[in-house]
């Protein structure tokens, strides 16, 4: 392989680490299924798309009127607070009555999180991927096949120390060899094989470059704030009464997209 084709490579696959990275960071998103009215409670019923298992949540509820005036609700329960696993099927109930709410009027309800992860902190993550490139970064989003920068970073590392090699005899039989056409073709392939050598460890030096950067930023990314929106194109109609029994409100629930 050319010295040419040879930079061109590994060029190449550092950009592919980069691409990955691309595809890779995606965020969560929260989204409804359904809103309903179970014995005078507001039932929300939501996922967490594209959540994973290192990831945890700190969920609330939001609900304001049509004029973006913030009500006062308090009383909810289900999967609602802190330290929350991420996943489907996760339904949160409002007791508008014991919160006091009577309206007559149409209500946003949405759903906020913010997203942390679990694992190792930046500096933990950062030192396993520099002794083996890719580790940190499968402590921080398990499942993905970052082991493969190690293999590569340590495959270039074992030609750079091959070719050096090789430069080195080839010179010394350079240097002892009287016949002159022998003698300039011990140092041609002298010159070559360190010219590799010297490709593999600068493309070594690049992936592990790559991969502290890329662990970092994910360090850094895995605690940023996400917020979905659980009445995505749909408004909410509360129409309030007086329940003659309970002496509670009621409300009748109807959607609009």
């Amino acid at each position: 392989m050319t010295y040419k084709n040879l930079l061109s490579f590994f060029s190449l696959t550092i950009y592919f680490f980069f691409s990955g990275y691309l595809l890779q960071a995606q965020n969560v998103k929260v989204e409804t299924t359904s809103l309903k009215i179970v014995n005078n409670k507001l039932v929300i019923d939501y996922n967490f798309v594209k959540s994973k298992k290192t990831q945890r949540f700190d969920v609330w509820v939001e609900v304001t009127k049509s004029t973006g005036e913030k009500i006062n609700a308090q009383s909810f329960s289900g999967d609602v607070g802190d330290n929350l696993e991420g996943g489907e099927n996760k339904q949160i109930s409002w007791d508008y009555n014991k919160d006091g709410i009577v309206l007559n009027d149409e209500i946003n309800v949405e759903v906020f999180a913010n997203i942390t992860v679990l694992g190792p902190g930046m500096g933990k993550a950062i030192l396993l991927s520099a002794v083996f490139p890719g580790l940190g970064l499968s402590k921080l989003d398990p499942g993905k096949p970052y082991w493969l920068m190690g293999v590569v970073g340590y495959g270039l590392i074992g030609a750079s120390v091959v070719m050096n090699k090789n430069a080195v005899q080839n010179y010394n039989d350079y240097l002892i060899e009287e016949h002159p056409n022998e003698s300039e073709d011990f140092y041609n392939r002298s010159e070559q094989n360190d010219n590799i050598s010297k490709i593999c460890a600068y493309s070594a030096i690049g992936v592990w470059v790559v991969n502290l950067v890329w662990t970092a930023v994910n360090a850094k990314n895995s605690t940023s704030k996400v917020t979905g929106s659980l009445n995505n194109k749909q408004k909410v109609f509360f129409y309030g009464g007086l329940d003659p029994k309970t002496k509670s409100a009621g409300f009748t629930l109807k959607y609009r997209f």
